[in-house]
């Protein structure tokens, strides 16, 4: 495979796994995540989900964690930006209502996959937490 396939396929790679998501289809999501795949959403402890997740055991506490405690209503990846090394940058938007309270939140947000092989090996997801919190409040 050339580097232009490689680079498609990453980008590939990450589409999936938005669609996946945004079809509720978790075991999908996992089976493009490599066993031990690092994961970090920053972000307090009070946002449930926030802070770093190790392997699959800890993917399905984050993924669990999300359904249990909001509703997406909005979840829009808008630029995937490729870079070298199996990164992949993903620029988009969301709307989320918390469960608990009623109260929703709407946020730009960035994402940086690194994918090899086809899978996830490690992912960063930078958000503006503060309408998060006043939406958990």
């Amino acid at each position: 495979m050339n580097k232009l396939e490689v680079v498609q396929n990453n980008i590939e790679v990450a589409q999936a796994i938005y669609q996946r998501f945004g079809q509720g289809d978790i075991p999908g999501v996992m089976a493009l995540l490599h066993p031990d795949v690092d994961w970090v959403w920053y972000g307090p402890p009070e946002i449930p989900w926030a802070g770093t997740h190790k392997g699959h055991q800890d993917m399905l506490k984050f993924f669990g964690a999300i359904g249990a405690t909001v509703s997406v209503e909005a979840y829009e990846p808008r630029e995937f930006l490729p870079g070298e090394n199996g990164l992949v940058t993903v620029l988009g938007w969301q709307r989320v209502r918390v469960k608990a309270t009623q109260k929703a939140w709407e946020t730009h947000w960035a994402h940086i996959w690194t994918i090899q092989d086809g899978l996830v090996v490690r992912n960063r997801e930078f958000y503006d937490t503060v309408p998060v919190l006043e939406a958990f409040s």
